[in-house]
């Protein structure tokens, strides 16, 4: 049965992947090239029933699936466990900066975390098996740790509020304004 990590872009999945798979000798299956490699990316969505067939196929063994989309693809009778990475969204303000995301996507992103949008889906679709990480402010390293024991039952899910951070620090119009 597979694991799952999902959350929102720029959270870290595929790195923190990375060292979660080799640590738990897992075959790492990320969503995003799956639906590429299938050609199941197309300019007005994905379609996530062709995908998550696509995916299932791919999970043979022991593997981790990676990817925003899990919660839409991954079935939750054959999940072992969920971790659903969460980062502060003035740390994603930096990391889309980077990645040179335009603004309108940036902010999408940024307040699809601040609501929890991922995090929702993960825990409507696999229950009690999905533990939200905050993986804010702390190593590659200590993440893996985390995701690995949330994965395993072992790390309790972090109690995460973005929006009430974002609104005591005065910062709503700047992660929910439409036009800049």
């Amino acid at each position: 049965m597979p694991y799952v990590i999902t959350g929102n872009p720029g959270t870290g999945k595929h790195t923190i992947a990375g060292v979660v798979g080799e640590r738990m000798n897992l075959a790492v299956v990320d969503i995003a090239s799956v639906a590429a490699d299938s050609g199941l990316l197309e300019p007005d969505g994905t379609d996530t029933d062709r995908l998550a067939e696509a995916v299932m196929t791919r999970m043979s063994g022991p593997a981790l699936a990676v990817g925003h989309l899990a919660p839409h693809v991954v079935r939750p009778d054959t999940v072992n466990g969920v971790a659903v990475l969460r980062r502060s969204p003035y740390e994603l303000e930096r990391v889309y900066r980077s990645r040179g995301y335009a603004h309108p996507k940036a902010l999408n992103n940024l307040g699809a975390e601040i609501l929890g949008v991922v995090a929702a889906e993960a825990a409507e679709r696999f229950g009690g098996k999905a533990v939200q990480v905050d993986v804010t402010g702390a190593s590659i390293q200590e993440n893996a740790g985390k995701v690995a024991g949330a994965l395993y039952g072992s790390y309790p899910s972090d109690t995460v509020d973005w929006l009430g951070e974002v609104s005591r620090n005065g910062d709503i119009r700047r992660f929910f304004e439409l036009v800049k």
